[in-house]
Order: C-alpha cells, then structure tokens, then sequence
C-alpha cells in the first residue's frame, strides 16, 4: 500500500470510528490483530459486538465497498471476531459483522461514511 493510500485508510478509519461514536456506540477497539487477521474497528452497540471492516472508496473505484469484502476476507473476520468474543466470556452479546464505506473526494479525503449493518452473517459456531 503506497503511503497516500494508507494515509487515505487511517483517515477513512478515523472518521467511521467518529461516525460510530455520533451512533452511540462505544469502541472497544480500533486495528484489533489475531492470527487471523485484523478488525478495523469493534464496538458495542447494546448488547451487540458490530465488528467493523471499514473499506475507503473513491468515485473512480471499481465496484463497491461490500464487493471488496471478499469471502476469504469475511472468514477472517469471523475467525478474529470468535477469537475476541471468547476471551470476553460473555454469552449475552450478539456479534455482528458490518461494514462502513467511507467516500473518498477526488484528492482521496474521507468525506462522508454509510454503514451497512449485518454485512454478512456468521457460518462458525460461536461457543465459550
């Protein structure tokens, strides 16, 4: 990832982590690494844990943020969200798996952000 691109990322996670805390939610959170992979952001919404893949997408991009989301990507997520899940130890809470696109201008600056809860489901038992 060239350095604009990851300036680009930071700033698109930056302001999908303030759009989420305008929701209400509390992060728990932010570039969350297992073995798996990385979470972008994890917060709590009630008694759901939404873990968050946060995808930056300029007007010339192909396709959309939720295309970008690969299968082998969502597995990941699932995989990294069950890990984080069972050291919490709390059977209460939901998980969940969202997806914020965050539109980038022209110069790549984070402008605007659109949540797409329920991304995609859970195929993995989730057992404590």
């Amino acid at each position: 990832m060239t350095s604009s691109r990851q300036d680009a990322g930071q700033a698109g996670e930056a302001l999908a982590a303030a759009f989420v805390r305008r929701l209400g939610w509390q992060i728990l959170e932010r570039n969350y690494r297992t073995r798996f992979g990385e979470v972008d952001l994890i917060a709590r919404d009630g008694r759901v844990v939404a873990f968050v893949e946060v995808r930056a997408k300029g007007s010339g991009s192909f396709g959309t943020p939720a295309e970008s989301v690969t299968a082998r990507k969502q597995q990941h997520l699932i995989k990294s969200a069950l890990v984080y899940l069972r050291a919490l130890r709390d059977p209460g809470l939901q998980p969940r798996f969202d997806l914020i696109a965050v539109a980038l201008d022209e110069q790549g600056k984070p402008q605007r952000c659109e949540l797409l809860k329920n991304a995609f489901e859970c195929n993995l038992p989730y057992l404590y």
